[in-house]
């Protein structure tokens, strides 16, 4: 998530579905003062799934169901 992409989400009322390798916590800790949600795709590790949801993630989808 650039600031570019971040004010195309915006722009055009979108939120955002970002893999979670691809995370990174300032861009995670941004999106609330922009308005937008952010999903991460595809969170199978409990570790990765506990350490975005303290970066404050809104939604994270796994293969996991435990």
């Amino acid at each position: 998530l650039t600031d570019e992409e971040i004010e195309r989400l915006v722009r055009d009322k979108m939120d955002a579905d970002v893999w979670g390798i691809e995370l990174k916590e300032e861009q995670i800790k941004k999106a609330p003062a922009w308005g937008l949600k952010v999903n991460c795709w595809t969170v199978n590790e409990k570790e990765n799934g506990e350490k975005f949801a303290s970066w404050g993630i809104d939604f994270i989808t796994s293969n996991i169901l435990e």
